[in-house]
């Protein structure tokens, strides 16, 4: 069940954990990155810190975004092998077990419950049809006509998702909390991996690197925006 707008849905936390060959003794799931392992399992892909190294010019980004007490939260996935680029931005929330407090929560207008918050994705992010996998329920987003997912990675680009350190390595360190979100990156260039974690980037932070991350953020709450 879900308490929160649809908007909240597409904010982000940040975490690096420095940059490894894919698969050495030193790769390990990043940090502040909660059940993503098995949110990859029920989107259809495996860890990434986990992947065999890619060929030089391949190139695969994710970004999780959420780890606090709303939902949905979301898992966007951009690929590029030097000449296309792919790309999908999946909503996931918990499945819904009790149908009466999914009935009351119809009836209080004050809240939102799972039909209801995939009707809005269907309606605020063209989302398609939804499914299931264990605890989970999915849905992924449809971009505009005016969108491509090369424009995407282009501007994410421009804002540096693949360079930006972690947080915690900022001087002084980025801000962090136990009550509210985050945005984890992960990037796999060829065969080196690197992680980073920022929690609730600011625009109008001090450092340019906390900037950035919350323009990452801006990026990915506009895709397949409707009005």
């Amino acid at each position: 069940m879900s308490t929160v707008s649809p908007f909240a849905i597409s904010l982000l936390v940040v975490t690096a954990v420095g940059v490894s060959p894919a698969r050495s003794q030193n790769v390990r799931e990043p940090t502040h990155a909660y059940h993503i392992a098995e949110i990859g399992r029920a989107a259809g892909v495996e860890p990434l810190w986990l992947a065999s190294p890619f060929p030089p010019g391949q190139r695969e980004v994710r970004l999780w975004d959420g780890f606090g007490l709303f939902e949905p939260q979301t898992f966007t996935q951009i690929t590029s092998d030097g000449r296309s680029v792919r790309g999908r931005r999946i909503f996931w929330w918990t499945t819904a077990t009790d149908s009466s407090a999914e009935a009351a929560m119809e009836r209080d207008s004050t809240l939102i419950s799972n039909r209801e918050l995939y009707e809005n994705l269907r309606g605020t992010a063209g989302c398609g049809p939804a499914w299931r996998h264990d605890d989970y329920e999915m849905c992924a987003v449809q971009l505009t006509p005016k969108e491509s997912w090369a424009g995407i990675l282009a501007r994410l680009d421009s804002l540096g998702v693949g360079t930006l350190p972690d947080a915690s390595t900022l001087s002084p360190p980025g801000a962090s909390g136990l009550d509210g979100w985050g945005i984890v990156v992960e990037v796999l260039d060829g065969p080196v991996y690197s992680t980073y974690h920022y929690w609730m980037p600011d625009e109008d932070a001090s450092q340019p690197e906390v900037r950035r991350a919350a323009a990452i953020v801006k990026v990915l709450a506009y895709i397949g925006y409707r009005e």
